[in-house]
Formats: C-alpha cells, structure tokens, sequence
C-alpha cells in the first residue's frame, strides 16, 4: 500500500555510473644536420709528384626544431551498473587549462552497458599534467576519474651519429 503522507518521499535511488580514464600526451621534435667541408689552400700549382700541405675544416651543424605539435588524447569509460539505462554529461579538463574537446558516440548507457568516449587537446607545452573527467546523470552524484598525463617524444631524424672519413682517417661523432 502507498503512502500518501505529504511529508513521506518515495524514490528511487540508481547505482552511480562508475567512469575511468587515459591520458597520453605527445609532441613532435626533427632533428636534421649540415655538413660544410673547406680547404685552404682551395687549389695549388706545382709540377706532377710535388707535395703540397692543405688544412680541411669540417664544420657539423645540429639543427632542432621543436619540440613543437603538443597532442594530448585518451578515453573515458562510462559503465553503467543499473537496470535502466541512464543519460549523462561529460566534462573534461587539464590542469592547465588548455579547452579538451571530448567525443562520446552516445550520451546514453544502456543497462550493464558501457559508453567509450575519445578526447583530444592542443596546448601550448606539456606543462599540463593532469587530466581530469566529470560525468553527470541525472539522479547521481556527479562521477569523477583522473588520469596524469604521461608524455613523450616523436624524434625524426638522430640527435647523434657517426661521421667517418676513411680517406683522412677522420671520425666524428
């Protein structure tokens, strides 16, 4: 039998959504070099079997260009343990700021079922460590999951090498 007692509040109480989350930052950096090899004397004069003494300079130019091309992506995972399905919201941040575009192909999660959600950010360095998502259902606490931003480099080209010479017996590396 219901209660009818103004002051007596049914309600249903749903299971929270339980959310989890990636983050990987990235950044591109190109390593190229330049060789300029000289003589001095350039050129001599003489007569065939002659000895001639000349100084070759070899100059090794590293050029870096980057880092440069900060990326940061990963997902988030909405699971939802109750036996309705539930709509919700999701937003996403980084510790520095930087806007996160996040992209769900659903913003409902079917009972037992899990919603895969992508995001992507641009900024400016890899100052930002942390990245942080808040999911929201109607009913529920808002749900929250944090992921550190772990990052590394995409080198093109060598930061060393070897440059042998085997006519001067010359090795630089």
């Amino acid at each position: 039998k219901r209660n009818r007692d103004p002051r007596f509040h049914e309600g249903c109480h749903l299971p929270a959504l339980e959310v989890s989350k990636t983050a990987a930052g990235e950044w591109d950096r190109t390593v190229t070099w330049t060789l300029e090899k000289s003589v001095d004397p350039a050129n001599h004069e003489g007569y065939a079997g002659d000895s001639f003494d000349s100084v070759w300079e070899v100059v090794l130019t590293k050029i870096v260009d980057g880092p440069k091309n900060y990326y940061i992506s990963g997902g988030i995972s909405i699971y939802n343990p109750a036996a309705i399905a539930q709509d919700f919201t999701v937003a996403d941040e980084l510790d520095d700021l930087t806007p996160v575009t996040v992209t769900c192909p659903s913003t409902t999660v079917a009972a037992g079922g899990t919603v895969d959600c992508t995001y992507e950010a641009f900024p400016n360095d890899d100052a930002a460590t942390l990245n942080t998502a808040t999911v929201s259902a109607t009913g529920n606490a808002d749900q929250v999951a944090t992921a550190s931003v772990g990052w590394s480099e995409n080198l093109t080209g060598s930061d060393s090498g070897d440059l042998p010479d085997p006519r001067f017996e010359y090795d630089e590396n």
